[in-house]
């Protein structure tokens, strides 16, 4: 829906910079002392902490003035601050007052869990902000080209572009709908490590988060089975381009540091988002733009250029950390990965043992089951169940020969992954990879909370908790 563009800026900061102590996010293993892989993951980590740390402090200067010029140059920060009630589709307050103070206490542990400094405060209005955001984009409120949308509070519209504010507000939102999610179905769906997934129609919340001034691409293998663009080929990879945000200040979700994204394609042709937060990114150093917002001054968007590389060096030797180190915990751990964690316990193994049962003699055979093997890795659970309910078909139309058993321990396996596929959550129309996060963008997930009238026209949200609330 195209609109007259405003005057608004664009920048990141919002509240008092200062936060709360947080809680020590480590989680101590059980039992003996680590072995050689955990002791070379741990001096790794150690390393790139030193490293990205080194780079923060050496180009901070203590004081983040330009937050306060980015407020005063942004009404909208203030208005948008305020819970949403009143906007167009919205019966209630907003996703906070919905369910008393049950979110703000889940995401009040939540945030300390993962080491976060943002203050109770802050965290609060940027959830405010980002829900006015996305039921707006939900309702069309977005100019041509993706970067801005529109939001009217008390009679006074504002035209916000996308920008490392917004980043911060729409990703704290999404989070706080993981809370709902978890109060409403009674599992764990916060992310501390891991993405999170959902519908994007028409890709317009992946447009707007891509037009943020400092927005860069980068290469990442997160659900590049699905990417939906154009994939480069190089000498040196011929992995998607997906795109990346930093958040110097450490204001984001999970990881706190960096968001990587990328607009994705379901098998059925849907437009879906995926977003992983991460401790640092891979920013492009070397650019003539993009190292800053409007409202910073010069200096610390050459001061952003050292961060930068110190995101990069740090980047890289998380990699390689993710080589030796072994997991901390699964609480809150969402990875999309089939063959990994528990998901390859549950379902991958069994999978894999199921199909040793073929007769592979030939090479044909070997062929089709291999096949079968790689789509299986490649597209997770969905992908999996589809395969066990036309396992027949398969084995007939490839001419296999099962041993004895086959089709009881592939009914039984199938019963198994269904359960499990079930105890994740909701997909809300996204196929299921692994045990990442689904999440439902609109305001109300269906299924969830029904929208009623009763006997006088008025509207009563019914909500379905599978644990009642205390």
């Amino acid at each position: 829906m195209p609109f007259p563009l405003g005057s608004v800026g664009s920048g990141p900061a919002l509240g008092r910079l200062v936060g709360q102590d947080s809680a020590n996010n480590s989680v101590n293993q059980q039992g003996n002392r680590p072995g050689l892989r955990e002791s070379i993951g741990a001096a790794l980590s150690r390393i790139a902490h030193t490293i990205g740390d080194g780079f923060q402090r050496i180009t901070h200067s203590g004081r983040y003035n330009s937050d306060a010029v980015f407020v005063r140059n942004n009404p909208y920060v203030t208005a948008l601050a305020n819970p949403p009630r009143g906007q167009p589709g919205m019966y209630d307050d907003g996703i906070l007052a919905r369910h008393g103070d049950k979110i703000m206490e889940k995401l009040i542990a939540y945030r300390d869990l993962c080491g976060s400094k943002i203050s109770n405060e802050e965290m609060r209005a940027l959830i405010n902000t980002g829900e006015h955001l996305v039921n707006a984009l939900n309702h069309g409120q977005v100019n041509d080209r993706g970067d801005t949308i529109r939001v009217t509070v008390n009679g006074t519209t504002y035209d916000v572009k996308s920008c490392l504010h917004t980043t911060r507000a729409i990703s704290w939102y999404l989070t706080a709908k993981a809370a709902e999610l978890e109060l409403l179905e009674g599992g764990d769906h916060l992310v501390r490590e891991g993405t999170m997934i959902m519908q994007d129609p028409g890709n317009r919340l992946f447009r707007y988060l891509s037009a943020a001034p400092t927005a860069y691409d980068r290469i990442s293998t997160h659900f590049n089975e699905r990417h939906d663009g154009p994939t480069p080929r190089g000498l040196f990879t011929n992995q998607p381009t997906q795109r990346g945000i930093e958040d110097f200040q450490g204001k984001l979700p999970s990881k706190r540091g960096a968001l990587c994204f990328d607009r994705l394609k379901g098998r059925d042709g849907s437009p879906q988002l995926f977003m992983k937060f991460e401790s640092v990114g891979m920013p492009t150093v070397f650019r003539l733009s993009g190292h800053g917002e409007d409202h910073e001054s010069g200096l610390r968007k050459v001061a952003n250029v050292f961060r930068s590389i110190g995101h990069c060096i740090k980047h890289a030797l998380n990699f390689i950390t993710t080589r030796f180190d072994r997991a901390h915990g699964t609480e809150h751990v969402h990875k999309e990965h089939v063959v990994k964690g528990e998901p390859k316990n549950v379902v991958w193994k069994p999978f894999t043992e199921l199909l040793r049962k073929l007769d592979t003699s030939t090479p044909e055979a070997r062929r089709c089951v291999d096949e079968l093997l790689a789509n299986g890795k490649k597209h997770g659970i969905s992908y999996i169940e589809e395969a066990l309910e036309n396992i027949g078909q398969f084995v007939a139309r490839n001419n296999l020969t099962p041993k004895p058993g086959f089709y009881n321990e592939a009914r039984e396996l199938l019963e198994n992954i269904k359960k499990y596929h079930q105890e994740q959550g909701p997909d809300f129309g996204v196929e299921r990879k692994g045990k990442e996060t689904h999440i439902s963008l609109e305001t109300y997930p269906p299924g969830l909370i029904d929208i009623k009238r009763n006997e006088n026209g008025q509207v009563e949200l019914q909500m379905w908790y599978t644990i009642p609330l205390n």
